[in-house]
C-alpha cells in the first residue's frame, strides 16, 4: 500500500466501527437499509469515489475503492452491496450520459442525496443479458417501457433506476439501450420486496414496468449500443464484489480466531488443538491469496492494463473462498456459530451469494478459459 492508501484504510475502519457497526443489528433484523447512513457516506466522500471532481467525486483509484468495500463488508456486507448498487445506478450516466443528466442524477448521488439502482436481470434473463424481454418504443418525445426486472439491489429505496431495454431487437444485443427512470413515474412500480437467504439489509426488489412513459431526454447515450456500456459497468463491479467477499471472510476469520483463543475445552484453549490451529492457518492463507488477487486486479485497472482474466480470477477465487472460510468459522464456534450471537452465521449466509451474482462462478471460468486461449 502507498501511504495514502494505508491512511485511508485506517481512517475508514475507525469511521465504520464507530458509525456503521452500531446500525447492523437493527438493519439486519428489520431487513431495512439505514438510508441516513448513505447520506453520511456521501458527506464523507465515500460514495462514487472514482468519479471526478467535476461532479464532486474524490477521483479515487480502484485500489482505494476496493479497500472501502472490503472494510464495509468487514462490518456488514449488505452495506457494501447498497453502496455499490448506488454507484452502479449512476455509473452509466456518469460515463455516457449528458451534462444535464450528470447534474440531475450524478451530483446528488455523490452527495448521498439521491439513491441509485441498476437493473438488468429479469425472471428469464440473468447471466445471458441478451435474453432480456423489457422493451422501449419511441413515441414522440418519450419512450414507452414495458417489462419486469428482478433482484434489483436498492430497488425499493432508489430515487432513480437505470434500466436496460431493447429499442431494436432485430439488432441483437446491439439493440439494447439504457434509460434512467425516476421514482414515482407512472407505470414504474418499485414496491415489491424480495426476501433472501442473506444480505438482509441490502434491500432487493422486483420492478414492474407497464406502459411507463419516459422522456427521450432520459436515454443514456445514443439509442442502441447499450450492451457494451452495461458490460463496462459489470466488469468493474466484479473487482468490488471480490473485495467485498474478502471483507466477509475477514470478519469470519477474525471472529473465529478470537473465539479459539478464548474458548476452553479439556483444560486448554481450543486454539491449542492441532485440528483448530491448522484450520485457522488454512483460512488465513486462503484469505491472503484472495486479497492479493483482488488488489492485483485493482492495480491493473488503475494502470489501464487488459485485466479481464485477472478480475475474473479474483472474483471466482474470492467469492468461493469466502464460503470456505465462513463455513470453517461456523465449525470452530460450534453451536454458537449457528446463532446470531456471533456474526459468522451472517457471514456464511452472505458468502453463499458470491458465486451466484455479478457473473456466476461458471461464467468466470468461461471468461478465464477464453482469455487463456481455450
Amino acid at each position: 500500500m502507498t501511504e495514502e492508501q494505508a491512511i485511508f484504510q485506517r481512517s475508514v475502519r475507525v469511521f465504520l466501527e464507530k458509525e456503521a457497526a452500531p446500525l447492523v443489528a437493527v438493519a439486519e433484523d428489520t431487513r431495512k437499509f439505514p438510508v441516513t447512513f448513505m447520506r453520511r457516506l456521501g458527506e464523507l466522500g465515500y460514495l462514487c469515489m472514482r468519479y471526478g471532481d467535476d461532479v464532486g467525486g474524490a477521483g479515487a483509484d480502484h485500489v482505494i475503492e476496493c479497500m472501502l468495500h472490503e472494510e464495509l463488508a468487514r462490518v456488514c456486507a449488505s452495506f457494501s452491496a447498497a453502496a455499490l448498487a448506488h454507484t452502479a445506478g449512476s455509473n452509466a450516466i456518469y460515463h455516457f450520459g449528458s451534462q444535464a443528466q450528470r447534474e440531475k442524477y450524478v451530483v446528488p448521488a455523490v452527495r448521498g442525496e439521491k439513491i441509485g439502482a441498476f437493473s438488468i436481470t429479469e425472471p428469464n434473463a440473468g447471466s445471458d443479458v441478451r435474453g432480456i424481454q423489457t422493451t422501449a418504443k419511441r413515441d414522440g418525445d418519450h419512450y414507452v417501457l414495458n417489462g419486469t426486472k428482478v433482484f434489483v439491489s436498492n430497488g425499493p429505496i432508489a430515487d432513480f433506476v437505470t434500466v436496460a431495454a431493447y429499442t431494436d431487437r432485430s439488432k441483437g444485443v446491439r439493440g439494447i439501450s439504457i434509460f434512467v427512470v425516476e421514482r414515482g413515474t407512472p407505470g414504474f412500480d418499485q414496491t415489491q420486496r424480495m426476501r433472501k437467504m442473506g444480505f438482509h439489509s441490502a434491500e432487493t426488489g422486483i420492478i414492474s414496468i407497464a406502459d411507463c412513459r419516459v422522456p427521450a431526454a432520459n436515454l443514456i447515450g445514443e439509442a442502441e449500443g447499450g450492451f457494451e456500456r452495461l458490460m463496462s459497468v459489470l466488469d468493474r463491479n466484479r473487482i468490488i464484489v471480490a473485495a467485498r467477499h474478502v471483507g466477509i471472510a475477514t470478519l469470519a476469520y477474525e471472529t473465529a480466531a478470537r473465539y479459539a483463543k478464548e474458548r476452553m475445552a479439556f483444560g486448554k484453549k481450543i486454539s491449542d488443538f492441532q485440528a483448530v490451529k491448522f484450520k485457522l492457518a488454512e483460512m488465513a492463507t486462503d484469505l491472503a491469496a484472495a486479497r492479493l488477487l483482488v488488489y492485483r486486479g485493482a492495480e491493473m485497472l488503475d494502470r489501464d492494463e487488459p485485466c479481464r482474466k485477472e478480475i475474473s480470477m479474483a472474483k471466482l477465487f474470492a467469492t468461493e473462498m469466502s464460503v470456505r472460510v465462513s463455513t470453517d468459522a461456523v465449525q470452530i464456534l460450534g453451536g454458537y456459530g449457528y446463532t446470531p450471537e456471533f456474526p459468522v452465521e451472517r457471514c456464511l449466509r452472505d458468502a453463499h451469494l458470491g458465486p451466484i451474482y455479478d457473473g456466476t462462478s461458471n461464467i468466470q471460468k468461461v471468461i478465464i478459459a477464453r482469455e487463456l486461449g481455450f
